[in-house]
């Protein structure tokens, strides 16, 4: 072989070597990025994923709509109640009112 057959040879090996070397670097490269958004990613679905866990808790609980609806009959039924004391006190006033001015016109005689 010749020398410069030789050298034609060792310069067409370095430079596809150096260009496999380059597409080497550029897959890797994008594979970093990728590992790293990966992770990223993981990490955001483990803190949802907490989450969803501490709404599922909080919804379990709540109270049912039943529970709701009968805690709303009860609180009508005790303003029905309040209402109906409300009237007693107010004639009770009256009497009150009635005796005080009696004793009132008892004390001017």
């Amino acid at each position: 072989m010749d020398i410069d057959a030789l050298r034609n040879f060792a310069a067409l090996g370095t430079s596809v070597l150096s260009i496999g070397t380059v597409i080497y670097a550029w897959l890797t490269s994008r594979s970093k990025i990728n590992s790293a958004e990966i992770e990223a990613l993981r990490a955001l679905v483990a803190q949802q994923g907490t989450e969803i866990q501490l709404l599922k808790n909080a919804l379990a609980q709540m109270p049912s709509k039943d529970t709701v609806h009968a805690l709303d009959l009860k609180v009508t039924e005790l303003t029905g109640s309040i209402n109906v004391v409300a009237e007693s006190l107010q004639a009770v006033e009256r009497t009150a009112h009635r005796i005080e001015n009696f004793l009132l016109d008892q004390a001017k005689h």
